[in-house]
């Protein structure tokens, strides 16, 4: 990326948030979603993690988040961005998530309802919703979403 391109996007992102983003991509090989899809989405954005599974026939969606919350509306924006790809590509893959990790564990129903809401306003069938914690400053709330 270069000087002015860490200007226009508001700078290089956070030690923390690369932390977020690499055990997100962890956890997304872990459960099976091993090729990495470098490119970005027909709309132009690009998720911290883009992973496809032939053998669970799905696409995982990765956010890492520092500082922003499941309440900003660029965020939201943003996710819905990556339901709007994850609608479309429910009609070829069964299997898809999304996923968002964060800083703090009591946040995770604010995640929680963000992703379900987002969803639903998508038009898209959650399989399963549920948080975790992975250490005291990092959480996870993935939706699982039924394809076909």
């Amino acid at each position: 990326m270069s000087h002015r391109d860490k200007l226009r996007s508001g700078g290089a992102p956070s030690a923390a948030h690369e932390a977020r983003r690499e055990m997100l991509n962890t956890i997304s090989t872990l459960a099976g979603y091993t090729l990495a899809l470098p490119m970005t989405l027909p709309d132009g954005s690009r998720p911290d993690v883009l992973r496809l599974s032939m053998t669970l026939d799905g696409v995982f969606i990765g956010e890492a988040k520092e500082t922003e919350s499941a309440q900003m509306v660029a965020t939201q924006v943003r996710l819905a961005r990556y339901m709007d790809w994850l609608a479309a590509a429910n009609e070829f893959y069964q299997h898809n998530v999304i996923a968002v990790s964060y800083r703090r564990f009591t946040d995770r129903h604010s995640w929680e309802a963000c992703l379900q809401n987002l969803a639903l306003d998508t038009g898209l069938v959650i399989g399963g919703l549920s948080s975790f914690s992975v250490a005291h400053d990092a959480s996870i709330t993935h939706l699982h979403l039924s394809g076909r």
